[in-house]
């Protein structure tokens, strides 16, 4: 099968599944889906109400970028992972944001499974996988944490001098 025969069966699922979510979930659960789904939209327009969107566009990459070289610096821990490349750093970096999306406490566990899984396709053995899986989630997890806190006590004191 080609590309296009993959999309539309894609398509086909997505349509037969939102056609048929009324038999498999009550109102209750509806009203959350799309109260999800409105919040989300409402996200996005609000984006055209931005006063800079240019700047917003520019640090929203700055922070990406700065995820994937926070991937590809951890690289450098393992022998067995200094010769991967940016790409397979981006690779890595896709897996490991598909397990932050997985509904768990700070990706705890889902990280470490797709982030593990991504290297083993790339021929890097389970071990080293776990470690690197380890050091990139708690690496990230400091950072966050740590510029949040210097976030917040910058915005206490902008605050204060207003």
């Amino acid at each position: 099968m080609n590309i296009f025969q993959y999309i539309v069966i894609v398509i086909f699922c997505i349509w037969a599944l939102f056609r048929a979510r009324k038999y498999f979930l009550n109102s209750d659960q509806l009203n959350k889906i799309d109260e999800f789904c409105h919040g989300i939209k409402t996200g996005f327009v609000s984006i055209k109400n931005m006063p800079n969107k240019f700047l917003f566009c520019v640090y929203t990459l700055l922070i990406w970028a700065c995820y994937l070289f926070m991937t590809v610096v951890c690289f450098y821990c393992f022998n067995e992972t200094q010769d991967l490349s940016l790409g397979q750093g981006l690779f890595i970096m896709v897996a490991g944001g598909l397990g932050m999306v997985i509904p768990t406490p700070t990706g705890i566990g889902s990280y470490h499974y797709l982030v593990i899984h991504s290297l083993s396709v790339i021929n890097i053995s389970r071990e080293i996988a776990q470690f690197f899986a380890i050091i990139v989630h708690s690496s990230q997890a400091l950072m966050i944490i740590i510029s949040g806190f210097f976030a917040m006590i910058f915005l206490y004191y902008r605050k204060t001098q207003d």
